[in-house]
């Protein structure tokens, strides 16, 4: 029984980044991938880390920054074309 909530889940996941994508590529004017679109989904997070918590220390900021700019990389590989 849990093997099988666990593939609902995952089914579910998989669904809401397809809506996701969905939603990108009509802004974006450009067919995306669910790999792309969570890429640009993480990079967004990785955003509002840096920007939000004024309150927080420097390690935490050099970790949000370090998540954006990986992120970023990221998003440019696989809006190119490659692979992450």
């Amino acid at each position: 029984m849990n093997n099988v909530s666990a593939v609902s889940k995952k089914t579910s996941t998989f669904s809401v980044f397809c809506f996701i994508a969905s939603y990108y590529s009509r802004v974006l004017d450009e067919q995306l991938t669910v790999s792309q679109t969570k890429a640009i989904v993480c990079a967004q997070c990785a955003f509002i880390a840096v920007i939000m918590p004024f309150d927080f220390g420097m390690l935490y900021r050099a970790v949000a920054v370090a998540w954006f700019a990986v992120s970023m990389l990221r998003c440019r590989t696989l809006m190119r074309g490659g692979e992450a």
